[in-house]
């Protein structure tokens, strides 16, 4: 691993400021992780996929989880949208324990708390794409006029009116994925999980997603929970966390009023650019040095520069 000494030297969370954003919103936390831990047994041998994850969600807030791989953000995700169960830890939302929730407590926080957007839509093949948007108020017997009027209030702010009546296999992958986050917001829920919303769109379709979904987040002030490898996603977020092996190691927080996405992208990148790599050895495995160009040689183009960058302010 590289030693904290020399990762403070490489990126700097926030010199030491606050997020403005957060000293304006309310206190109280939407969301509370504690100590999760989710073990799994692969031919009786235990793999910790999360090993101890604590932090907390504040209403309003766009948090990014970041990590390679098998780093855990997944599971994360899934404990909180109960999809698995953790194997010891609490996770809170609004001051329930969700954790113990079954029966009806259950069905109503998956249908009304949370709304999940996944990476592959989740879409059903076939149902027509407001066929799709409306099904969770279906189930919980919103009336028609209710649900018609959120169901266009949503089409026309995705901009998907002219897909509401194609089936998913009619439409372009962005508008399975615009049509996905309609479902998903449509029951107006207390916070978004999502899954890689980008992962199977093209670079135009997801930064239109990712504008969508900002806008959501400030305007009506959504709290949104997104796991992402892409830098590009994450740097629409306003703060990050990143995960590896199981555990958080490092956050930084956007300066909202004074720092630039770009600007923002950049340091999302430098902190990527020195975990993805750092994992793969001990210290004594190498020198501070050869690790440092062992890891270079193996980035991308993009990344070298902005490594190049970093390297230069030491």
């Amino acid at each position: 691993m590289l030693t904290s000494v020399m990762y403070n030297k490489f990126v700097t969370s926030d010199g030491g400021k606050k997020d403005l954003r957060c000293l304006t919103m309310n206190t109280g936390k939407l969301l509370e992780v504690r100590n999760l831990q989710k073990f799994y047994n692969k031919d009786g041998v235990p793999t910790k996929a999360l090993n101890g994850i604590t932090f907390d969600v504040f209403p309003g807030e766009y948090l990014g989880i970041m990590g390679a791989s098998g780093s855990g953000k997944t599971t994360l995700l899934n404990c909180i949208a109960t999809i698995i169960k953790p194997t010891s830890g609490q996770i809170m939302l609004s001051g329930e324990n969700i954790s113990a929730f079954s029966g009806s407590d259950l069905a109503e926080y998956r249908g009304t708390k949370i709304g999940y957007l996944f990476q592959d839509f989740a879409l059903l093949d076939n149902l027509t794409g407001k066929e799709n948007i409306l099904l969770p108020l279906s189930i919980h017997n919103v009336a028609a006029s209710t649900a018609e009027k959120k169901l266009f209030d949503l089409a026309d702010f995705l901009g998907i009116r002219d897909v509401l009546e194609k089936f998913p296999s009619q439409m372009s992958g962005g508008q399975k994925q615009r049509v996905a986050a309609a479902r998903c917001l449509i029951s107006n829920p207390s916070i978004v999980l999502a899954d890689e919303p980008t992962g199977a769109l093209d670079t135009k379709s997801a930064r239109q997603l990712m504008e969508k979904l900002q806008k959501i987040n400030q305007k009506q002030q959504r709290t949104i929970l997104m796991v992402t490898h892409d830098p590009n996603a994450a740097s629409f977020c306003t703060r990050i966390l990143f995960i590896q092996d199981g555990v958080i190691f490092h956050e930084i927080r956007k300066q909202i009023q004074t720092e630039t996405q770009e600007a923002f992208y950049e340091r999302i990148l430098q902190v990527d650019c020195l975990c993805t790599y750092s994992s793969q050895w001990s210290d004594s495995d190498f020198s501070i040095g050869d690790r440092v160009v062992i890891a270079i040689s193996k980035f991308n183009p993009v990344k070298k520069q902005v490594f190049g960058k970093v390297i230069a302010k030491l």
